[in-house]
């Protein structure tokens, strides 16, 4: 994840103070506490964000994911641009700057699949990563108000419903999307 800002809400802040607890990463298809201190390395994002410094934040997602998708590692970096934002109590929260209420804030999500056919990547950006959380969960509330669930109790949006028409759902309201099987 590649943040050109992160300007934190008081709720982020909140959810950071209360998170404690040791991160998680998939090895050998098992989770287990990631090693400290956090790996770095450099990842090239494409488009305006480009090649940028990352360092290895594993998120709550990592634990579902790990009952929804069959892998034998799985890892989630974050960008060190939002990493000092976010460590800095005094980075402001995100102004709004438009009619829909969003930040001026960019993302670009990206998921790098390898395996023996090679690497993989698909790739979602947009403005104002929190005006992406709302519309999702508004939408997966939607389908599961409306039966369309294909899973009881806590799972993924992935083993939920049709990934592909979740993100049709959102993108391009929300984000774009890129990869390479459209």
């Amino acid at each position: 994840v590649a943040l050109d800002r992160w300007w934190p809400t008081a709720g982020t802040r909140r959810t950071g103070e209360r998170n404690r607890h040791a991160r998680r990463v998939v090895a050998d298809g098992v989770l287990v506490p990631m090693a400290l201190p956090a790996a770095r390395r450099d990842w090239d994002f494409g488009g305006e964000h480009g090649v940028e410094a990352v360092e290895a934040m594993p998120f709550s997602e990592i634990v579902t994911l790990n009952h929804h998708l069959d892998v034998r590692r799985m890892d989630s970096w974050l960008g060190a641009t939002a990493l000092r934002d976010i460590r800095d109590t005094a980075t402001p929260e995100p102004p709004v700057v438009d009619a829909r209420g969003r930040s001026a804030q960019t993302f670009v999500m990206q998921v790098a699949l390898l395996d023996a056919r090679g690497e993989r990547r698909a790739t979602a950006r947009g403005r104002d990563i929190y005006a992406v959380s709302a519309p999702l969960v508004v939408e997966a509330a939607q389908r599961l108000l409306d039966g369309g669930a294909g899973v009881a109790g806590a799972t993924t949006l992935g083993a939920a419903f049709d990934a592909r028409a979740m993100r049709r759902a959102l993108a391009p309201t929300h984000f774009e999307w890129h990869s390479a099987e459209g």
